[in-house]
């Protein structure tokens, strides 16, 4: 979402001066935060079959598409605005998809109900606060990966879209707070949990098994970054992605890269809430 939220750099000085000193007040700040251990479990295995993950992918598929069909069924007899049409669009896609995996995972315990999580324990807020940690230490990385990307299209004369997503929900948060609020659920709460499962949880954990992590990280990424349908966002979707699969390894708990996931797509809500009062400046 953040590399579809802008089209134009800012200005260099004000946002380099800005970077530098907002990054040394993180950097005494989260140097104090707990640290991930890497676990010492190295037998992470899930031990499922090629034919088992490619039903987990053709149910989810079959299963968005039979909730675009009710939804179409709603919507002609609602007859919503577009702000509205998109935010049901977003809870039926998000909720197909989380709904498929739980109930074959109810369903089909043996194949589908493996943990998620390594099995060493690990106290929840001691791990909140080094994902905080962690989220803090790499935005700068993806801010950098954003505005270079940027710069490339500048030097291109390309004018990158923003995201559709995006854009209604820059239209919302002026006059339809309660759609922007479910929105902003979605994008913070709904889509981190469905997002992560099926691609940290399953699909990177499936071929982490057969494949090298490299492989397995960069495949699953690529994935995710299609998937959000996004050309002029796929590379930061890419780099964020590998991230919360680094996350995930690091810590073995599916709620790391879910709770990463939730952190950054609560600091561009942020960023949207805060898009009519930044200045516009430009070089």
């Amino acid at each position: 979402m953040l590399a579809a939220l802008f089209n134009e750099l800012p200005n260099p000085y004000l946002f380099v001066g800005f970077s530098l000193f907002c990054g040394t007040c993180i950097f005494l700040w989260v140097s104090q935060l707990p640290k991930l251990a890497t676990s010492q479990n190295l037998t992470w295995k899930m031990e499922m079959q090629w034919v088992d993950f490619g039903l987990l992918m053709c149910t989810c598929f079959l299963a968005v598409v039979l909730a675009q069909v009710t939804l179409g069924l709603t919507l002609d007899v609602l007859k919503p605005d577009h702000l509205e049409k998109t935010l049901f669009g977003t809870f039926f896609f998000q909720g197909s998809i989380l709904a498929t995996i739980m109930v074959l995972r109810w369903k089909f315990p043996k194949i589908y109900r493996k943990s998620l999580d390594r099995p060493e324990r690990t106290h929840i807020s001691k791990l909140c606060l080094a994902i905080l940690g962690y989220f803090v230490k790499f935005l700068p990385l993806l801010w950098l990966a954003s505005f270079a990307l940027l710069y490339v299209f500048q030097l291109l004369d390309i004018t990158p879209q923003k995201q559709m997503l995006v854009n209604l929900m820059l239209e919302a948060v002026q006059d339809r707070p309660l759609v922007f609020a479910g929105l902003a659920f979605s994008a913070i709460v709904l889509a981190p949990v469905t997002e992560e499962i099926l691609f940290r949880g399953y699909m990177y954990r499936f071929l982490r098994d057969r494949y090298s992590v490299a492989i397995s990280s960069l495949v699953s990424s690529a994935v995710f970054a299609l998937i959000h349908q996004s050309v002029h966002a796929f590379v930061p979707l890419l780099l964020l992605s590998l991230i919360l699969t680094f996350v995930y390894e690091r810590s073995g708990k599916i709620i790391a890269p879910i709770l990463f996931h939730a952190f950054y797509n609560a600091h561009t809500v942020g960023l949207i809430l805060l898009q009519p009062i930044i200045p516009k400046t430009n070089f």
